[in-house]
Order: C-alpha cells, then sequence, then structure tokens
C-alpha cells in the first residue's frame, strides 16, 4: 500500500485500537504512524489496559 494511503487509513483507526494495530504492522511503518500520534496517544496506545 502507498505511505500516503496508509496514512490516512491509520488516521481513521479508533485511538483504543491503535495499540493493537500496531503490532500487526509492519515495522517499516511503525514510525509514520507513531509521528502522526500526540505523546499522550502513544503512551495510550502502549499501555496496557486498565483492569479492575
Amino acid at each position: 500500500m502507498p505511505h500516503d494511503e496508509g496514512i490516512v487509513l491509520w488516521r481513521l483507526v479508533d485511538n483504543n485500537k491503535r495499540g493493537k494495530t500496531l503490532v500487526e504492522a509492519s515495522e517499516n511503518v511503525w514510525g509514520s504512524f507513531i509521528a502522526e500520534m500526540s505523546n499522550r496517544d502513544v503512551l495510550r496506545a502502549i499501555s496496557p489496559p486498565d483492569v479492575n
């Protein structure tokens, strides 16, 4: 998939699902995807879910 199309699709991924999506994505796109996120969103994506 072309880079620009991948970024457009990434922007459509819900913030709550970005962590799982990054795990499934190829390593060569991680940097581009993470660059589209705020620091707070990156931390949320890589943090384990709250267990209550």
